[in-house]
């Protein structure tokens, strides 16, 4: 608070805490010191949370337990929070899931092994921004945790000059609590002074006179008490620090400044003086002052006016290796280790300091032999009235990220021009699914598509290739991009929609991180259109054929039922009952072909089957054949026809399928099941017993009778599978072949 007594009215001093009753006014004096643990840390401190404010790079301050406690303008413009809903809360509670991710990891290692930490990683806003940010942790004392961090989205970091001036920084104070007063000449309470009683809680008759003393702290007050006397004395502006006592009983640090109100004729009217709260800019300046003796980072201020530097922070020494009292005395000192290639740069921004403009500049310096690379930005700071310009600034050692850029974009033209170059088809999509780079295999295969690069992604895949299929190979780029899970597809084949041209490919999709910092994807494929063309070839060769063997069907149906009749007559005489059955089984095989060629040479149309009718014969002759009358036959065939190449192999499957099934079904009164079927574009020949079943230790991999051997190598002529049954269970075949457009 204020004074006591005007000049000219000193009865000697007054002892701390005296009321208005008996003795004499007590002397104030002016710039009385505090004690030493109480002292203002100075104006390069306050400067100090003017620099964390103004910097361009996001600032948070976390205690030990990752609660926010501090927070920087660049930090509130990112969060797009106001502070009451940061401060106080939880790292983890303000970003959900970030504890056990690699920022979370790294942020508890810092404080755990108390090391530097950095990580450039995807974030994710609560209002649902993704930026790409570039963060750095360091630990502090007290067990804090000092994190900065830049938005490098745009892949450069953002320029932003230091926003606060010396004008902005008495605004903040201004903000604060003030409590405004008056005093007599003598220095005594002469109204009511409604501020003062709401702050401390002393009633009127409390603080009258000088009453208002009993609120000072102790420790404080006769050092106040001596600076007053001496402002009195001089009739000028008085200008203290002390603590009250609030009316909670908490202490709180004030600034008073005290102006004396004259007559006309100069004599001492009143004082008029008000007190400010500034016990939460002490505590930021005393922890912004930790901050910039721990971190890593160079602060200083740069006093333009007299070029000299007024503070540096101890991290110069760190770093330069230089003692600060070396900058001090000369503020070029610090360009004494700069490379000599980069010293005519570093001098040119100097000079424009020295102008009053802002600058950023990177250059090197050599220390011990070792070359380092720092990062400087410093930004123009006006006093009033223009006085007293300076420049505070910030210097990093950025050596490892410049060294693991460098190579980052070595790599990065390594892998552009290994896929610029390839003959096979490579793709390199961004995480905008914009295509980045293409190879000159894979231009080949988009030949038709104009322009390439920097297009949607999306665009390119639909006007290729059709629906479904452009749908479904974009649905893996993105998973892919998401996930990073890897696709592979071999052979898959498709009708074109810009050429109409049936393509095949091998391909497959990795996601890649890219040299910006970004995940992309890239796609390997492989041109399998020669092969399929050579294949097509091949296959109108075989149409040639079956051409020829159709026009002797006839020849054929008579030549194998003459040799079928033979097996059966020789079957009958043999000797050998496993010499019979060998004869019988091949009779019945040709007779089956033998059935296929009569049919063709009856159908009406040149070289297809009635498929239906034929399995259907085939099944109750051999019923018949095999002597298993009593057996139930349940055949459920739909009308199909094949032509002969596909109606002769899969004739012998179901006849071998259906006499296996009537031989070892185990039960003479047993129901085999036939059913053939066309799903999907196959054609499903399933043949089924209820008789004993699969042997326990059946294993279709090992088997090796005739037989079997015979519908395996069928079936891979027709390009189809085969569906075993598992050993125990019953005997169910399941044949699946690709049902011919034609048929």
């Amino acid at each position: 608070m204020g004074a006591h007594r005007g000049p000219g009215q000193h009865s000697g001093p007054v002892e701390p805490g005296a009321g208005s009753a008996g003795g004499g006014a007590p002397r104030w004096q002016a710039d009385a010191a505090p004690p030493e643990h109480e002292r203002s840390v100075g104006i390069a401190e306050i400067d100090l949370r003017a620099v964390i404010d103004g910097m361009s790079e996001g600032f948070a301050l976390l205690d030990a337990d990752f609660v926010l406690i501090e927070v920087n303008t660049e930090f509130l413009r990112l969060e797009r929070r106001t502070r009451d809903e940061l401060i106080g809360r939880s790292h983890w509670t303000l970003y959900p899931g970030s504890e056990d991710r690699p920022i979370g990891i790294l942020l508890k290692q810092a404080l755990r092994e108390n090391v530097q930490v950095s990580l450039e990683h995807r974030h994710h806003w609560p209002d649902g921004r993704v930026s790409c940010i570039d963060m750095r942790a360091f630990p502090v004392a007290g067990g804090k945790l000092a994190v900065f961090f830049r938005d490098i989205t745009d892949h450069h970091t953002a320029e932003q000059k230091l926003r606060e001036s010396e004008q902005q920084f008495r605004a903040a104070i201004h903000a604060a609590t003030d409590v405004l007063w008056t005093y007599d000449a003598e220095g005594r309470i002469i109204a009511d002074q409604p501020g003062w009683a709401a702050l401390t809680g002393q009633s009127y008759d409390e603080y009258q006179g000088f009453g208002w003393s009993r609120a000072i702290h102790p420790d404080d007050l006769q050092a106040a008490i001596d600076g007053w006397n001496e402002a009195v004395a001089a009739r000028r502006p008085y200008l203290g620090e002390h603590r009250v006592r609030r009316h909670d009983g908490v202490w709180r640090r004030f600034t008073v400044r005290v102006v004396p109100i004259l007559y006309d004729d100069g004599r001492l009217r009143e004082w008029v003086g008000v007190n400010s709260d500034i016990t939460d800019l002490r505590e930021n300046e005393l922890r912004f002052r930790e901050l910039a003796a721990n971190v890593n980072l160079v602060f200083y201020i740069h006093e333009i006016d007299g070029d000299r530097i007024s503070y540096v922070s101890p991290a110069f020494e760190r770093i330069w290796k230089l003692p600060a009292a070396q900058l001090y005395a000369d503020a070029t000192a610090f360009m004494t280790v700069i490379h000599d290639a980069d010293r005519p740069h570093v001098v040119r921004a100097r000079e424009r300091l020295l102008a009053g403009e802002a600058t950023e500049l990177g250059y090197r310096i050599v220390v011990n032999g070792e070359v380092r690379y720092i990062r400087d930005r410093a930004y123009l700071v006006a006093g009033s009235g223009g006085e007293g310009r300076r420049v505070v600034g910030i210097a990093e050692d950025v050596t490892v990220a410049t060294l693991a850029q460098a190579q980052l974009a070595r790599n990065a033209a390594t892998f552009e021009a290994l896929v610029r170059n390839s003959p096979f088809g490579v793709l390199v999509i961004d995480n905008r699914f914009r295509l980045l780079q293409v190879s000159q295999g894979a231009r080949v295969a988009l030949a038709a598509i104009d322009p390439l690069i920097g297009r949607d992604f999306d665009e390119i895949i639909r006007a290729v290739w059709p629906e479904p299929f452009a749908t479904n190979a974009i649905a893996r780029y993105r998973h892919t991009l998401q996930t990073g899970e890897t696709f592979i597809a071999n052979e898959k084949v498709a009708r074109r929609e810009d050429t109409g041209l049936v393509e095949g490919y091998d391909w497959r999709i990795d996601r890649i991180d890219l040299a910006d910092g970004g995940h992309g994807v890239v796609c390997y494929f492989y041109d399998l259109s020669q092969r399929m063309a050579l294949e097509a070839e091949l296959r109108v060769a075989l149409a040639d054929k079956d051409l020829l063997l159709r026009e002797i069907d006839h020849r054929v149906n008579n030549s194998l039922s003459i040799a079928s009749s033979l097996l059966s007559m020789q079957a009958r005489a043999a000797d050998s009952q496993r010499v019979e059955q060998a004869l019988a089984v091949a009779s019945a095989r040709l007779q089956a072909v033998a059935r296929i060629h009569a049919r063709l040479y009856q159908s009406e149309t040149i070289g297809i089957v009635e498929f239906d009718e034929y399995l259907t014969e085939i099944c109750h002759d051999l019923r018949t054949s095999l002597g298993r009358s009593n057996a139930t036959l349940a055949v459920d065939i739909a009308p199909v026809q094949l032509k002969v190449d596909r109606a002769v192999p899969f004739g012998l499957i179901a006849n071998e399928l259906v006499t296996n099934a009537f031989k070892h079904c185990g039960d003479e009164e047993a129901q085999i099941t036939v059913q053939l079927q066309v799903i999907g574009g196959n054609l499903q020949l399933v043949v089924a017993d209820d008789g004993i079943g699969m042997p326990l230790d059946y294993d279709p991999a090992n088997r090796r009778g005739l037989g079997m051997a015979v519908i395996r190598q069928l079936v891979r002529q027709l390009g189809g599978a085969i569906v075993f049954p598992l050993a125990g269970a019953a005997a169910q075949f399941e044949i699946v072949v690709p049902m011919p457009s034609e048929s």
